[in-house]
């Protein structure tokens, strides 16, 4: 009775003690994934750690696997410990080669008492076990909604299976460990959004502080992309309707920058990512550049060392109005959510450019308005005399439109067109302002069959030429009295009073730069305006001529009457 009682003391001590262990271990690796909520690798190395001490075998190793491959994230062993490292190469995943594949595809625990009565052992096992004391193994494996993502496998010297409660606490062990992937999985998840927002955030306020401007806008999202997507350089560009623009990169190297902007202004074609992304009006990614054959940017890969690049419309109305695009050093395809962050930025890149447009629009019909009302007040000021309303009109046409080059002419009753210029440049240091004045005061006043001004006058409709000297609708003599001048636009607005022209409009400006719908709506209302002026002044000036006669007859009356003998 008392070696009975002897033997079920030391029973439960020992039971006791293996239970506390059990608890004091899993309590340590519990303190482990707290402590690293961002990182498994601490977890993973206190897991085979402490499978070593628990279980008595020789060596422990954690593997990952995905769709096609497995590898060690942490190992130990009774010699050395944990390993400070561990060269994670990838196996392929073949259930006939080795026995994780095995364990993996099966999604159950493999148990393999001893090795030497394994019948049908692969050759890489049986090399292993001839070469090594390997002589029991258990593999458990890591499931997460049903699918196998590792495995815990353990290794003896000794054959002998492992009991029950070695297995289950392999399988717990095993539990901890997709505890902290999924605390990790869940935490680096919160914080991609967290991050997302603030970029979001960031770039909501630049738009906020350049509502005149895109170019900030631009540079923050290429930043933000670049950082975000733990890409190698970010770019976002702009398209004129013919040529792709650079217009924001943050990258890693200098070298990666000059690489880029050598590469714009370009064509849309699908010798690029930023021409395919543009002629597709969709997402484009290339996992690797050097086996795309259309691409034709390889001197720019290689000089900024990239390979996987992805680019993402900003699309206004359904056209491309300009594209956001980053780049990887290491092959490979993008995952959706990097998709769709490059998508967001694109949505706000498009409202930064709305706002712009917007905000431009609204500053230039206030303009506008500003420099018809300026005029008007003018005119009513000056009601005997035209010169200070053309001054005010050619002034306000020169700054609005960003040119110097204004002039009115009207046709005399002499048969010549006088015209009237500004006698100083609205934007001085202009070298072609000098001759241009030289040559107006040396030509004129001109013979009206010799003017346009009076050709204009007489069309009464606005003639607009947007490249002078190219131009298919260009009259060969207004060509080759200007050629001298060089490439340039010209507009021309006839002045009309009662249905008859009286005179012209003519503006130039240098380089080619058509002319909007809008800039020929503001001089069409500086035409009107300067014809108040005239019709005031010849009205002010009849009613006063006719003033004085009535006045001189009233004397002569006058004085008659004083004189009857």
């Amino acid at each position: 009775d008392q070696a009975v009682i002897a033997i079920q003391n030391a029973r439960l001590f020992n039971e006791t003690q293996e239970a506390l262990s059990r608890e004091t271990a899993s309590a340590e690796i519990l303190r482990v994934i707290s402590g690293s909520p961002t990182d498994v690798q601490p977890v993973f190395d206190a897991i085979v750690g402490t499978t070593i001490d628990l279980l008595a075998c020789d060596r422990a190793v954690m593997l990952m696997c995905d769709a096609s491959h497995f590898w060690a994230a942490a190992a130990a062993t009774a010699e050395s410990g944990v390993a400070a490292s561990v060269e994670g190469k990838r196996i392929p995943l073949d259930p006939a080669a080795n026995f994780p594949s095995r364990a993996i595809a099966s999604k159950a625990v493999l148990h393999l008492p001893d090795w030497a009565a394994i019948e049908d052992m692969p050759e890489h096992e049986r090399r292993i076990f001839e070469s090594t004391p390997l002589r029991a193994s258990l593999m458990v494996p890591l499931l997460r909604q049903g699918e196998c993502i590792g495995l815990l496998a353990i290794v003896r010297a000794r054959a002998g299976g492992f009991s029950d409660k070695e297995i289950a606490l392999a399988q717990s062990f095993c539990d901890q460990a997709m505890i902290a992937i999924g605390n990790t999985r869940l935490f680096n998840e919160t914080r991609e959004a967290l991050e997302q927002q603030t970029a979001t955030a960031e770039i909501l306020k630049v738009i906020s502080d350049s509502p005149t401007d895109v170019a900030p806008v631009f540079d923050a999202i290429a930043e933000r992309a670049r950082v975000l997507c733990g890409a190698l350089l970010g770019f976002t560009t702009r398209l004129d309707g013919e040529q792709a623009h650079l217009v924001g990169f943050h990258g890693v190297s200098p070298q990666a920058e000059a690489a880029m902007r050598a590469a714009f202004p370009m064509k849309p074609s699908r010798g690029s990512i930023n021409g395919r992304c543009i002629l597709e009006r969709s997402t484009v990614q290339i996992v690797d550049v050097q086996l795309d054959p259309d691409y034709r940017l390889m001197d720019a890969a290689r000089a900024a060392e990239y390979r996987s690049i992805l680019a993402v419309p900003m699309l206004q109305g359904g056209q491309v109005i300009g594209v956001i695009g980053v780049a990887r050093s290491e092959p490979g395809a993008f995952s959706h959510k990097l998709v769709s962050l490059l998508q967001t930025f694109a949505d706000q890149a498009v409202i930064a450019i709305e706002n712009v447009r917007l905000f431009n629009e609204t500053k230039e019909a206030l303009e506008q308005q500003t420099a018809s009302a300026e005029v008007l007040q003018v005119i009513g000021s000056s009601v005997s005399d035209t010169k200070p309303v053309f001054e005010r009109i050619l002034g306000s046409a020169q700054r609005i439109l960003s040119t110097n080059y204004v002039n009115i002419g009207l046709i005399g009753a002499d048969g010549l067109v006088h015209l009237h210029v500004n006698p100083q440049p609205q934007f001085p240091g202009d070298p072609l302002y000098p001759k241009v004045v030289e040559y107006l005061h040396r030509t004129f006043p001109q013979p009206v069959r010799e003017s346009l001004h009076s050709y204009v006058a007489y069309k009464c409709r606005v003639l607009h030429y947007p490249d002078v000297m190219n131009g298919s609708d260009v009259p060969p003599a207004l060509r080759e009295a200007n050629k001298w001048m060089g490439d340039h636009s010209e507009l021309w607005v006839p002045l009309v009073w009662n249905g008859k022209g009286i005179g012209a409009l003519g503006i130039a400006r240098f380089p080619v730069r058509p002319f909007s719908d809008k800039e020929i709506a503001l001089i069409k209302t500086f035409a009107d305006q300067a014809v108040i002026a005239i019709q005031n002044a010849r009205m002010f000036n009849e009613t006063q001529l006719a003033l004085e006669r009535q006045t001189a007859t009233a004397n002569v009356l006058k004085a008659i009457s004083r004189s009857t003998f």
